[in-house]
């Protein structure tokens, strides 16, 4: 890995050697945090000290200090018996959103399924994704997970069906987790409170509590007749949904749209789409970039 600051030149930095000044690091950049931390994750054993589980776990490079920090191991001291992969980290870097398969990361992690932790850099400690209906284990995995960038609250993306009462559509959907409270907020119902007819699957959460998302579901919101992928602002104060902007004399998208970042406020969306015909002159016939803002609707190719 190597972090390049534009501001400051064209230096590179490299990531630091693991133990005893070795460089077979296997290393997959993840996130970055404005404190100058990156996550990441590795199958390595020579990150740092003392990883023995042979499996894939959790890191972080705090590029400022220039040191490894591994995710907190499990109950008693003993290593994660699971792969772990990184998801999303706050913005002062602090608190990092991961899943695995392991077990042990906490007592009575019994599902034999895919969760969702948080860690707390502060604390060192691990937090696992609350338990569903009458303290019952979720009962589906969780694909992937964001938190916000105050690191209050945590996006999960799961198929499990007991996270909340009334969940009956037999679909992915994303929950909002409140750190705080350990309560969840499920996606609301659609059109004529009819629950989500298809896959959703969270990329971001802004500041505000508004989640970007693509999804393949027809009844989120009025008038998507185009049968495919499609961006969408899930306000989670509101409880409403917002599409992305229509393409040229107001048609539907021609082709799929993905959310790839959002701005730290969530009125700018970065996503990619197949469509050719959300601005003029699109003749590339291959994915580009857009640039949704949000205060006024317009798609804007990306470089």
């Amino acid at each position: 890995m190597f972090v390049w600051d534009p501001a400051g030149g064209s230096a590179y930095q490299r990531q630091p050697n693991g133990v005893g000044g070795t460089q077979n690091l296997l290393t997959d950049a993840v996130a970055w945090s404005t404190a100058g931390i990156a996550l990441f994750s590795s199958a390595s054993n020579n990150v740092v000290a003392g990883d023995t589980n042979s499996r894939q776990d959790v890191f972080v490079w705090d590029t400022v200090a220039n040191t490894y920090q591994r995710q907190p191991l499990g109950v008693g001291g003993a290593q994660p018996n699971g792969v772990s992969t990184p998801e999303a980290i706050s913005l002062d870097g602090t608190k990092v959103v991961f899943t695995s398969e392991a077990s042990n990361l906490v007592a009575s992690d019994t599902n034999g399924l895919k969760d969702v932790f948080v860690w707390n850099r502060s604390t060192n400690t691990v937090q696992r994704q609350p338990l569903g209906v009458g303290g019952a284990q979720p009962n589906n995995l969780t694909t992937s997970a964001t938190i916000s960038p105050d690191g209050t609250k945590v996006v999960v993306n799961s198929r499990a069906s007991n996270l909340v009462a009334g969940d009956t559509n037999t679909n992915p959907d994303m929950f909002l987790w409140n750190l705080a409270t350990g309560s969840y907020q499920r996606q609301p119902s659609g059109l004529s409170g009819v629950q989500s007819n298809s896959i959703s699957t969270a990329i971001s959460i802004d500041v505000f509590g508004r989640v970007s998302f693509d999804s393949l579901a027809s009844n989120l919101v009025a008038g998507d007749t185009n049968g495919i992928n499609d961006v969408f602002v899930w306000d989670t104060i509101a409880g409403t949904y917002l599409r992305q902007p229509r393409g040229l004399l107001g048609a539907q998208p021609n082709a799929g749209s993905q959310v790839q970042a959002a701005s730290f406020d969530g009125n700018r969306i970065f996503l990619s789409s197949n469509a050719t015909n959300l601005v003029a002159e699109d003749v590339t016939l291959v994915p580009d970039g857009f640039i949704w803002t949000r205060v006024t609707p317009l798609g804007v190719p990306g470089s």
